[in-house]
């Protein structure tokens, strides 16, 4: 094992997740990092949790200072609207704020940028969730709030100021060194929480058995979950998910060059010359798809609903409502032009318009 740690400390992380306020999770975690043994197996977990600890601290004295007895919520801590939220990081507040406003459409007042400032990113109907957060800076607590708030990111764009994107490269570098991993890995590990019906392992891991896994989960309080493992993973892969220590976070560098926009992706750079053109990308980017519904005689839906790539008819009507399940007789879709009659299990595509007939 990676981290190796004894159970003491694996009973105190369940005090931990179980904690519910700022303060009392710092207290969890500073004991938890008193009880993590100092060798080279946990030493990104160590730099996590004090990572951790010093943004609870920072919010905890932002708190009092704002609050004056009433519960202050910050601006890290607006909840995610629109489809996802979608952040812009970098090194240069200059080239931030005119991504920010290319895209928002927002003009800003204020040159310094201390805490998330919010926008919306709008096309076809679609609306994200637009963050343009403070410039980054090597071991800074203000970086280190950063890097905690991009995990709330579907997608990162980091401002380049180079014309090669070099930058992007150092930025990367000091993600990593904050347990954010921003290029393609092997595989994935997604532990989904259950209320009952203990640990299922769905796939398999390349060093230790299913029922490893499990043992593994049940040692830090883990009694009902579905584990997926896609693609190559191991079993400190598995743990790392449990502890937080390492994250995947999809970001690609991003700049202004004379009238379009400029992205690389791999060993491609990509010209947008449109917010369309870039809502587009960023909806093929997160596998997402639009569907438009409408009534029996009625107008097409102007603002569509956005699922996830493969979705169902019968996925489409529960986000409609639970009724339209139900009662699902069949379905007619809309399709380059021509109708068809469909069952529930009927795989959409995007742009599809769907009209659901139940009884």
């Amino acid at each position: 094992m990676v981290t190796n740690l004894p159970e003491n400390a694996k009973a105190q992380w369940k005090r931990v997740v179980a904690a519910r306020t700022p303060q009392e999770k710092l207290r969890e975690l500073q004991k938890f990092y008193a009880m993590i043994p100092k060798h080279k197996g946990t030493k990104n977990l160590v730099k996590y949790i004090r990572r951790k600890i010093s943004v609870l601290k920072e919010e905890i004295e932002e708190s009092k200072r704002k609050c004056r007895g009433a519960r202050y919520i910050s601006s890290w801590e607006q909840k995610v609207q629109g489809v996802a939220r979608l952040a812009i990081v970098g090194f240069d507040v200059n080239a931030q704020r005119e991504l920010f406003e290319i895209l928002s459409g927002r003009k800003l007042e204020t040159y310094f940028v201390y805490e998330p400032v919010y926008g919306i990113l709008e096309e076809f109907g679609v609306q994200f969730q637009l963050a343009l957060l403070p410039s980054v800076e090597r071991d800074s607590k203000l970086s280190d709030r950063v890097f905690s708030y991009l995990q709330t990111s579907k997608l990162v764009f980091f401002a380049s100021t180079s014309e090669n994107f070099k930058d992007f490269d150092y930025f990367r570098e000091i993600a990593e060194s904050e347990g954010i991993i921003l290029r393609k890995i092997e595989g994935e590990v997604c532990i989904e929480k259950t209320v009952s019906g203990g640990i299922r392992v769905v796939g398999s891991v390349t060093d230790a058995s299913n029922e490893d896994i499990i043992r593994l989960l049940q040692s830090y309080g883990i009694r009902n979950a579905i584990v997926k493992l896609i693609g190559k993973v191991s079993i400190d892969d598995v743990e790392n998910e449990i502890l937080g220590i390492k994250r995947y976070i999809q970001c690609l560098p991003l700049r202004k060059y004379n009238s379009h926009l400029l992205l690389k992706e791999g060993d491609h750079i990509l010209k947008f010359e449109s917010k369309k053109e870039l809502i587009s990308f960023i909806l093929r980017k997160l596998s997402l798809i639009r569907i438009y519904t409408k009534t029996h005689g009625g107008p097409i839906s102007e603002k569509p609903f956005v699922i996830k790539e493969g979705a169902t008819v019968e996925d489409l009507a529960r986000e409609i409502h639970s009724r339209l399940v139900k009662y699902f007789r069949y379905a007619i879709v809309w399709r380059n032009g021509k109708s068809i009659r469909v069952s529930k299990n009927f795989v959409l595509q995007d742009g599809d318009i769907v009209e659901i007939r139940a009884y």
